[in-house]
């Protein structure tokens, strides 16, 4: 049996989030990582800003904080997201206690 790519699920996810599917996109989420499969981070950073941007700030930031969990560290385009989705529901104080862990963590990438 073929399995479709990563990039198939990550579109799938992406396109499931912009067309304001974002209960599909979760439930494809849990069932792919459910099912051992090895989501990357494009993955992740997709499903954060779709939760983000439908106004599921906290599904947002649970999973912000469980990725370290399921396996890849947020890089920049992650935390810019989460930064996003906070201060555009006015969480200006936690988006902000969020650059110096951002700073450490993608200068720790860098090198």
């Amino acid at each position: 049996m073929m399995f479709p790519l990563i990039h198939t699920h990550k579109n799938f996810i992406d396109g499931l989030c912009k067309n304001s599917c974002i209960l599909e996109a979760a439930e494809l989420f849990r069932t792919l990582h459910n099912t051992k499969f090895e989501l990357d981070l494009t993955v992740f950073n997709c499903l954060v800003d779709g939760l983000c941007k439908s106004w599921r700030l906290r599904s947002a930031w649970e999973l912000f904080k469980k990725l370290p969990r399921y396996g890849p560290e947020p890089n920049v385009v992650t935390y810019t997201v989460m930064i996003c989705g906070l201060c555009i529901e006015g969480g200006i104080e936690k988006a902000y206690d969020l650059l110096p862990d951002m700073e450490e963590k993608v200068v720790l990438q860098m090198c």
